[in-house]
């Protein structure tokens, strides 16, 4: 949940869209902070690191499968 958070608090901040608001800012950490309790009732990994997790196991499956081999055998 900490690379989503995160990635939307930057984007947040780039784009200065809650530059005039004074209490924006706080609210921007309590949405997030709410937003992440919830999702963790009912998610292990947030969406961003869902998908980052997703890349890895599959570049990590194709360095250790063998060409030639059956699919899902890696190699030893």
């Amino acid at each position: 949940m900490t690379l989503t958070l995160y990635s939307a608090h930057v984007l947040v901040l780039e784009t200065e869209v809650f530059e005039d608001a004074p209490g924006a800012r706080f609210l921007l950490v309590v949405c997030s902070l709410a937003f992440a309790v919830l999702w963790r009732r009912w998610q292990d990994q947030g969406p961003l690191e869902r998908i980052v997790a997703e890349a890895a196991n599959r570049a990590r499956r194709a360095v250790l499968t063998r060409p030639g081999d059956p699919a899902g055998t890696a190699a030893r």
